[in-house]
């Protein structure tokens, strides 16, 4: 059986490249938002005495600027913390559900690809568009064209063929994004298939592997936003 030590070396290799985006000092560094004004958390620590020394977050606009500008109260680390363990536990128990609803999700994204024939028809546009404008070019430095309808030509052709450039740039974006879903939402699934035990305490490696923002509502009402975009909302308690 896998030990607790492999399974957390484990992890760690699955995400080692992409360790540029774990490298805050702490967890929840730019990944907590207001969803009263839309600012990110900061880390603070209240009461220097370090018997009675807490954790909290609050809102930037609200240390910055005042509760006259955003009035959200801050959030104990430590109920952050159990609220992750609890979306996790939810997920892994489960665990059957939540992958089938992750699988149902990327299938839906997925379909909205675009077809190879639509980009195959796109390109043999643009192509035609850059002959097309090469031909121009040519009766101009032969001089077979008027200066003036070689400018009028010559920008009407620029111009659609930047429309096409655009779009074929916009085809390729939305590919690589959906490539991103699926790569995330199979780590989604990894983690979840070799973490055996449900959570007793936080896992940073977890955390960091499966959510990519939590929306505070409350400070004991949140809205985790897992890297595959599904969201689960969780009521954490004062400790």
């Amino acid at each position: 059986m896998q030990t607790e030590k492999e399974r957390r070396a484990k992890l760690k290799n699955n995400i080692k490249n992409d360790r540029g985006k774990y490298s805050s000092k702490y967890p929840f560094s730019g990944k907590i938002v207001c969803s009263k004004c839309g600012s990110t958390y900061r880390r603070r620590t209240w009461n220097s005495d370090k018997s009675c020394r807490r954790v909290v977050w609050q809102c930037k606009t609200y240390v910055k600027e005042g509760k006259n500008e955003c009035d959200a109260k801050a959030v104990y680390d430590e109920v952050l913390e159990d609220a992750f363990v609890d979306v996790f536990n939810r997920m892994k128990a489960d665990k059957d559900g939540f992958v089938q609803l992750l699988s149902d999700n990327i299938q839906k994204v997925l379909a909205q690809s675009v077809h190879k024939a639509d980009i195959e028809e796109l390109d043999k546009k643009i192509e035609h568009i850059k002959n097309e404008l090469k031909s121009l070019i040519k009766l101009q430095t032969t001089g077979m064209v008027d200066k003036e309808v070689y400018n009028e030509e010559y920008e009407r052709i620029s111009t659609e063929l930047n429309g096409y450039r655009e779009k074929r740039a916009k085809y390729e974006q939305d590919e690589r994004r959906k490539e991103e879903l699926r790569s995330r939402t199979d780590e989604i699934m990894k983690v979840l298939h070799d973490r055996v035990d449900l959570l007793e305490r936080f896992d940073e490696d977890i955390f960091n592997a499966l959510v990519e923002k939590i929306e505070v509502i409350e400070p004991t009402h949140f809205v985790f936003v897992l890297k595959s975009g599904t969201k689960m909302e969780v009521n954490g308690n004062i400790c």
